[in-house]
């Protein structure tokens, strides 16, 4: 994103052929597309790079005051860390909520008692799996609180990374993968198996131990919702699990638990990494982008379209089995 702060700047690209930029007015280029910039004005501009970390590259600043003829008077926009890290945090959180719970807390002004059981539910889990992650990966490998809590926040839908993900220590990389794991929420643009699915579970713990209906929030969840995230579990256990044995076949030199954590970034689709993904062979990145399509649509979607069979007219005799 290209912003304006002051003055007249032209731009020549091929999303922006021969355009005019006035005061606080800003475009947006894909990445990697190249424009060249020429200041009309004394003008001072700001450049995010979003595919280059930190957010705010001073790097490509001067390759563009490089480039660009004169006159320029260019003075950078300085963000201060701390506020760049919470501003991320905030919009990644809106991005993985849902739209279903955006809409529905504008709806009731922000009054947890009028929201909808699902959006109790998902700002709940989201507020639990942020601080819990935190403070497990501050506990783990000491890197500040607000690094924590950027990638607490990060693990489960985002991507982006303020420290070396190879560098972390394995309990580290353990609470990261869970974060991934579970994911965002539905209806977002995360993946995994969902924060729902994973209060259900904690629910049904909760009820084995008080003895009480599967519910919270003075409301009951329906019977078959267990059944439900249990299955999602299960597959997407499963698709890890045999993403993962492929991975080991075809890459007996790397880490296991590196490869376990990319089979589960890719089918979080969080996007992040322990480095290693450069230097998988083709056939592992066949696995990985399979297991990202099937993350990112759903495995149970997926056995649907093939596994359709009418209900059962006849019952068998029930009987218990020990379980534990």
């Amino acid at each position: 994103m290209l912003f304006i702060i002051k003055g007249e700047l032209l731009v020549n690209s091929d999303e922006y052929p021969g355009t005019t930029l006035h005061d606080k007015q800003f475009i947006l280029q894909a990445i990697g597309s190249k424009h060249e910039a020429l200041a009309l004005t004394d003008t001072e501009y700001i450049v995010f790079w979003f595919n280059e970390l930190p957010l705010l590259c001073e790097d490509r600043y001067r390759e563009i005051i490089d480039q660009a003829e004169a006159p320029l008077a260019y003075t950078p926009l300085v963000m201060d860390h701390r506020l760049l890290n919470l501003v991320t945090d905030a919009l990644v959180i809106v991005g993985g909520i849902g739209f279903m719970v955006i809409l529905d807390v504008g709806r009731c002004r922000g009054q947890f008692r009028r929201m909808t059981f699902h959006t109790k539910v998902v700002l709940s889990t989201t507020a639990v799996l942020l601080v819990g992650g935190a403070v497990l990966l501050q506990l783990t490998d000491h890197m500040g609180w607000l690094a924590a809590l950027f990638q607490s926040m990060t693990a489960r839908t985002a991507g982006f990374s303020t420290i070396d993900i190879g560098a972390m220590t394995n309990a580290g990389l353990l609470v990261i993968m869970i974060l991934m794991f579970i994911g965002a929420s539905p209806g977002s643009t995360g993946g995994g198996i969902k924060t729902t699915t994973f209060f259900v579970l904690m629910q049904q713990v909760r009820s084995i131990f008080s003895k009480r209906r599967l519910g919270a929030f003075h409301r009951r969840l329906p019977d078959d919702s267990l059944s439900k995230a249990a299955t999602i579990v299960l597959m997407g256990l499963m698709v890890v699990g045999c993403g993962t044995f492929a991975l080991c076949v075809l890459e007996p030199q790397l880490d296991f638990g590196r490869l376990l954590f990319e089979q589960i970034s890719a089918y979080s689709t969080a996007g992040l990494s322990t480095g290693i993904t450069a230097e998988l062979c083709p056939a592992s990145r066949v696995v990985l982008i399979l297991t990202m399509f099937i993350g990112r649509v759903g495995a149970v979607t997926l056995l649907s379209l093939w596994v359709e069979r009418p209900a059962p007219s006849a019952q068998y005799t029930e009987e218990n089995i020990t379980i534990g």
